[in-house]
């Protein structure tokens, strides 16, 4: 048994009462006796004490499993990741992810998208300016900068403002999108932001699905684009969701959604089509992306506070097509 895994019985065993062997593989929230929401928030305050780190409460919600769960310490408990962080200062972490990018092989003039989540920076006071600004400093004036944008709001039935309805995807994303060069894509699900020169060219329309052909997705591939992954993992890694709609997996339908939206001020209501799961059916991307790190294709380092990942776009898009065309569940738990 993997010590990660152990740490995590080890929280769960007393909050659940029960042994650990008792603990099945598949255990996740609802599923075993006494995992409610009480036992849920008493776990992940647990694993806040154990890993000496703040989870935000968005994080805590995609921590709903035991596999998930020890995939986060796996990710958060190496020794570098815990040692003292009363060090580290804007230059420093300017320095991290300016070297760790290149370090990884992003260049001048690179197309890149971004998922980030920075939590472990936040003691410097301007941590979001500082990654943005070290990411900006490797692409370069001819670099493209992308990251998602993605918020439930409009899904929620509530006021979307394209410009200024905050992101769910951390305030790295959310201090991109206040920026007054930023180009903003149009659905109100799955928004990207992007600067540089190819921004207007990935962001400029999207199609009225969220997914597959006429998208910013689309788009990044066109373009070359690489994807960097700071302190995230593959569970979040949402462009597996494109492969989804191109395969027409059997699982998704496309639902649409109607709602009100503000636009430089000007508010009407719009009509966008998402890809959605059956009810009942969960994805499982980890998996997927640990086999295809095993094919050499994921450069990967810690850049002290974060652990990165550059993936090349056009190399992930054959290996999910290929495994999706052999298996078109291969994406979902089991």
């Amino acid at each position: 048994m993997s010590n990660h895994k152990n740490i995590v019985l080890e929280i769960l065993s007393p909050i659940l009462k029960c042994q650990s062997k008792d603990i099945p593989d598949n255990a996740r929230i609802q599923s075993i006796p006494n995992w409610d929401s009480l036992a849920h928030l008493n776990i992940i305050l647990a694993l806040e004490k154990e890993l000496g780190i703040s989870i935000p409460p968005k994080d805590a919600m995609r921590l709903i499993s035991l596999k998930a769960l020890i995939r986060f310490v796996e990710q958060n408990s190496c020794e570098e990741k815990n040692a003292v962080r009363t060090n580290l200062t804007a230059e420093a972490l300017f320095t991290a992810v300016s070297e760790g990018a290149y370090r990884l092989g992003v260049r001048e003039g690179d197309t890149l998208l971004v998922h980030a989540n920075i939590a472990r920076a936040l003691e410097v006071s301007n941590a979001a300016e500082v990654v943005y600004r070290a990411l900006l400093h490797v692409l370069g004036s001819e670099g493209t900068l992308v990251m998602p944008a993605f918020t439930s709001t409009f899904t929620d039935g509530k006021l979307f403002d394209r410009f200024e309805t905050p992101t769910e995807m951390g305030v790295l994303a959310d201090y991109f999108l206040k920026q007054p060069n930023a180009e903003v894509s149009p659905h109100p699900y799955h928004r990207f932001i992007a600067s540089g020169p190819q921004a207007k060219t990935i962001t400029r329309w999207h199609g009225p699905e969220s997914l597959g052909t006429d998208t910013p997705f689309e788009r990044l591939l066109d373009c070359g684009a690489k994807a960097m992954m700071i302190s995230v993992d593959w569970d979040t890694f949402t462009f597996f969701h494109h492969f989804e709609r191109l395969a027409n997996v059997p699982y998704r339908y496309t639902k649409s959604f109607s709602g009100a939206v503000m636009s430089r001020d000007v508010q009407q209501v719009e009509t966008w089509e998402l890809y959605v799961r059956q009810s009942g059916v969960e994805n499982d991307f980890f998996t997927a992306g640990r086999k295809f790190e095993k094919f050499g294709a994921v450069a990967q380092i810690d850049a002290w506070p974060f652990h990165l990942k550059l993936v090349n776009l056009a190399e992930f898009s054959s290996f999910v097509t290929k495994i999706l065309e052999e298996d078109p569940w291969c994406l979902v738990s089991r």
